[in-house]
């Protein structure tokens, strides 16, 4: 019988039938092999050279030699081999190494990587030099021998690497006193490691054989079947795992050249039987030993040991525990004594990584069994009380924390707050206890309060209730455990969602609702109620000044050039700059009150669209911009029939050359979900028609007191108070074809959340939201949420274009009023001189824009 190998570095090699690369290419070899790593190429290794197969080569045809029969021990002098994709224009040209002057160490293979177009032109002696650096072991006098024959140092490196390609070549060398040292060394750390797992091995044959043995004949009395099981039944599995392994390590024998990375590999899955040991060792094993401790009859039983009377059952019941922290150090003390240039040296670092995972996990499987029982008895007293939808007990579930609290209802309760990894419960009572709350940690909404107070606030079923804590040492340590573990419950949803992480509670300020914020940089400032917030978005500090007097409550902010002014709020009509305290002079007309508007920047102007005057009735002016440098307000005036309905309450965005506007509300409780775009660039509105585009963006609802962020090429649509529609979806617009999809929000996000600011720095990926309540209960929500946007809107290849929004003539007609001419004012902040007033393509249709 014949085969083919593949060589696996992680596992045992690959035999296959010669039928599976018969007359195939290289690339439909690779293809076809399941098992083959995705960041690699399918490649040859000969006795002399490895390198990558050109996809559309015949490997049976160019390389016979990988067929061979089939015997107890394959030859891989000619193979298949993979080979890392950044590895693909090296040849590895594979030396035989000698030390003449210290014949009796045996070198392994030297595999040396060559690009070939690095050498050409170059020396020999290039070559020489780089070998010797990448060597690792302490030489002098080195040399390159081709077919027995010293290569001249002088001669041409390209033509060597070519020659040598089917020849046999030699690495000799003289090793230093340093250099014998640091193979010794390798040496004594690889007998340690052969010989300790023999010695291993022949403990757990003497803990299964024969105290096995002798304890079975203990009476039940003194040794429970349980206990029995409890202690043996997991050693048959580990007993063959070392030996196999200690087999496989023997094959190595005691040599500098040999590899034991792959055997660690290999049996890495095996190491898992000791899994259920290491999980029963301390809850169980020891009580039993102790119970034992005193046993005569098994005192009697230790005295009689084979080869060592001296010894105790516990010190031969610890022996499994010690193993898997033995291979670590004796893995890192193998990498220190290995050079760069042996086979086994990266095959270390994996095993290394590999066993350090397998320890982590079985040191986690004994957390999650020993908490097993106490969240098994958590679910008994709660379901003693009534009958309920929710299992405790399962696989995965850990109890990470359980503290007295007092729940803070109808009257102050004592309870119990329960914080597992996926889930939190709240219960009064002790025996039974009475079940509250509960919910996922990835959906649990509360407000952080007052960071001095002892209590938060959390939402259920649409109510505000409390928990207080005993401590507000214990309130800290419940809120970094649940943040640490609401994290790792967000890793599925980090693609798909929005997440609401973290949470700034910020003191001593007035209710934080109708905010407004500027960002300059990656620092956001905040406005609420005559009080300027700071807040630092790269150290998450929070800076906070109460001396604006003259800041308007419900007044709106905006940066141009670096500077933040504000306009709007109750009993005010003017521009004032924050910094200097500037007020600005009002030329044009005279503006009234604006509360709930919107207002943008957008070059050196300050545009205001909607709001409601001082009667609460709309503005009859709804659209405005103030110039800075002229100091004058003007009146934008479009096509009435093809303006956006007056409103307030709306959200308010500029992308590029177009604000786009988005739902609000109008004097008779009409809410909007439309959207809207005005263009600078020709003074003209158009309507989008997101909903009937995209049916199944079902986050497009009528909204109001929501806000709106622009990241990258996106506008994300999140918050407000949604009419006949209980949904916390937000949306998300693609701004360059006008596509809107779903866009769920998770963690610390309150449905109907409304009067809120939200901003994003330029080039970030998290929301800053500021302030704001709900739309149930109007609590104010006294904080700072960050709320982190997914990747695939937020990455560096999802930047807008440079190109200018554009509506063509390829939109949808709607209808051609009856308008010749455009009433715009020659001072808009715009260049409108190019634009042909009389043209009826530009300015005698109404559009609506509908993405292709």
């Amino acid at each position: 019988m014949t085969v083919v190998v593949f060589i696996q570095r992680d596992k045992m090699d690959d035999i296959r039938h010669p039928k599976f690369i018969e007359n195939k290419t290289a690339h439909e070899i690779f293809t076809q092999f399941a098992e083959a790593p995705e960041d690699c190429v399918l490649g040859i290794k000969t006795p002399t050279f490895i390198s990558a197969l050109h996809p559309n080569a015949i490997p049976q045809r160019d390389f016979p030699q990988l067929i061979q029969k089939h015997t107890d021990h394959l030859s891989t002098d000619y193979a298949f081999q993979f080979i890392k994709i950044g590895d693909i224009n090296k040849l590895f040209l594979i030396f035989e190494v000698h030390d003449l002057t210290n014949s009796e160490i045996l070198f392994p293979p030297y595999v040396f990587g060559f690009v070939h177009d690095h050498y050409v032109g170059k020396k020999n002696s290039e070559i020489l030099s780089d070998m010797v650096e990448l060597f690792g072991l302490d030489i002098i006098n080195p040399t390159i021998f081709l077919d027995n024959h010293e290569i001249n140092m002088n001669g041409d490196a390209g033509a060597f690497i070519q020659n040598a390609k089917n020849a046999k070549i030699e690495f000799r060398v003289n090793l230093t006193p340093a250099g014998c040292k640091t193979i010794r060394l390798r040496e004594s750390v690889l007998k340690e490691l052969i010989q300790t797992e023999a010695s291993y091995c022949c403990d757990l044959s003497l803990i299964l054989n024969y105290f096995g043995t002798e304890m079975s004949k203990l009476p039940k009395k003194e040794l429970t079947k349980e206990e029995y099981d409890t202690l043996f039944d997991a050693l048959p599995k580990m007993l063959i795992c070392s030996a196999n392994f200690a087999t496989s390590l023997q094959e190595n024998k005691i040599l500098y050249s040999s590899s034991v990375s792959r055997s660690f590999l290999i049996f890495a899955f095996a190491f898992h039987a000791t899994q259920q040991y290491i999980v029963d060792y301390d809850p169980k094993i020891l009580n039993i030993v102790k119970k034992l401790a005193n046993n005569k009859r098994m005192k009697e039983v230790c005295e009689k040991t084979p080869e060592n009377p001296s010894a105790t059952l516990g010190m031969y019941l610890i022996k499994p525990i010690q193993r898997m922290p033995r291979y670590l150090l004796l893995i890192r003390e193998l990498i220190n004594f290995t050079p760069e240039s042996h086979p086994d040296f990266m095959g270390l670092q994996d095993a290394h990584a590999k066993i350090e995972e397998i320890t982590h996990e079985m040191e986690n499987a004994s957390e999650v069994f020993q908490n097993r029982d106490v969240v098994k008895s958590i679910q008994d007293r709660i379901f003693k009380c009534k009958e309920l939808h929710l299992q405790l007990v399962t696989k995965d579930r850990v109890l990470i924390m359980s503290t007295f609290v007092y729940r803070r209802a109808k009257k102050r309760t004592r309870g119990t707050l329960y914080l597992f990894n996926d889930l939190i419960l709240l219960t009064v009572g002790s025996d039974p206890e009475d079940l509250k709350f509960y919910s996922t940690l990835e959906n649990f909404v509360f407000l952080p309060n007052n960071p001095n107070e002892i209590n938060i606030k959390y939402y259920y079923k649409d109510k505000l209730k409390g928990i207080e804590f005993f401590s507000m040492e214990i309130k800290q340590k419940f809120l970094l455990k649940f943040a640490k573990y609401r994290d790792i419950s967000f890793k599925h949803l980090e693609n798909i969602s929005l997440l609401a992480r973290e949470i700034y509670p910020c003191q001593f300020l007035p209710q934080m609702v109708d905010c407004s914020c500027a960002i300059i940089g990656h620092t956001i400032f905040f406005l609420v109620q005559g009080t300027f917030i700071t807040f630092d978005g790269l150290h998450k500090s929070i800076n906070i000044s109460n001396d604006l007097k003259s800041a308007p409550l419900q007044s709106k902010i905006v940066v141009i050039d670096n500077k933040i002014y504000l306009y709007g709020g109750k009993k005010s009509r003017y521009i004032l700059e924050l910094v200097d305290n500037k007020k600005f002079v009002n030329k044009g007309k005279r503006q009234e009150e604006r509360t709930f508007h919107s207002c943008v920047a957008y070059m050196k102007s300050i545009v205001v669209y909607g709001g409601l005057n001082k009667k609460g009735k709309l503005n009859k002016d709804d659209f405005t911009f103030y110039k800075l440098d002229t100091q004058e307000w003007t009146d934008i005036k479009t096509y009435i029939d093809l303006s956006p309905p007056p409103r307030y309450g709306h959200s308010a965005v500029v992308f590029k050359n177009i604000m786009i506007i988005h739902g609000g509300k109008d004097p008779s409780n009409k809410v909007f979900d439309d959207t809207w775009c005005y263009n600078f660039s020709d003074n003209r509105w158009r309507y989008i028609n997101l909903k009937r585009d995209n049916p199944n963006c079902t986050g497009i609802v009528p909204r109001f007191l929501h806000s709106a962020v622009v990241v990258n090429k996106y506008m994300i649509i999140l918050g407000g108070i949604t009419q006949f529609v209980d949904s916390q979806k937000c949306f998300i617009v693609n701004l360059e074809n006008w596509t809107a999809q779903n866009l769920d929000i998770s963690g610390n996000y309150i449905f109907g959340y409304n009067r809120f600011a939200a901003a994003i720095p330029e080039g970030g990926n998290q929301i800053f939201c500021c302030g704001g309540t709900d739309s149930k209960i109007y609590e104010p929500i006294n904080s700072i949420t960050t709320i982190e946007v997914p990747e695939q809107f937020s990455s560096e290849k999802e930047k807008p274009n440079n190109d200018q929004i554009i509506f063509s003539n390829d939109m949808v007609f709607v209808r051609q009023p009856n308008r010749s001419t455009l009433n715009a004012s020659p001072d808009f902040p715009m260049n409108l001189s190019n634009i042909n007033k009389s043209s009826s393509d530009i300015y005698n249709t109404w559009h609506c824009m509908t993405p292709k």
